[in-house]
């Protein structure tokens, strides 16, 4: 539960990571459904597209570069919030207590 996870170049389904301590990493990465949770640490996707995808963070900065739009749901107790329009298919929801969220769409 504690240290790092990277995740390069997949084609996921269905996935879901949880930690509880250290950084999320996903990059070049596609999904269907994906769900990431953790306690502390922060998360990072980098050209990362996915049908659905859900971020819950308690503490930490969550960090995503989306290959398409999305219907944006963000939420922040305590930090900055940055995201681009609503738009496209499918949703992106990130929940955090403490930690900046940062939502891009790349090329």
């Amino acid at each position: 539960s504690s240290g790092d996870i990277t995740v390069k170049k997949a084609t996921l389904a269905d996935t879901a990571i949880e930690a509880t301590s250290g950084e999320v990493y996903v990059e070049q990465a596609t999904a269907q459904e994906f769900e990431c949770l953790t306690t502390s640490g922060d998360i990072v996707l980098k050209k990362f597209d996915a049908d659905n995808l859900t971020i819950k963070a308690s503490s930490g900065d969550v960090r995503v570069e989306l290959l398409s739009a999305k219907n944006y749901m963000v939420h922040t107790n305590s930090g900055s919030t940055h995201y681009p329009d609503d738009g496209g298919n499918g949703t992106c929801k990130v929940t955090t207590s403490s930690g900046d969220v940062r939502i891009k769409v790349v090329d």
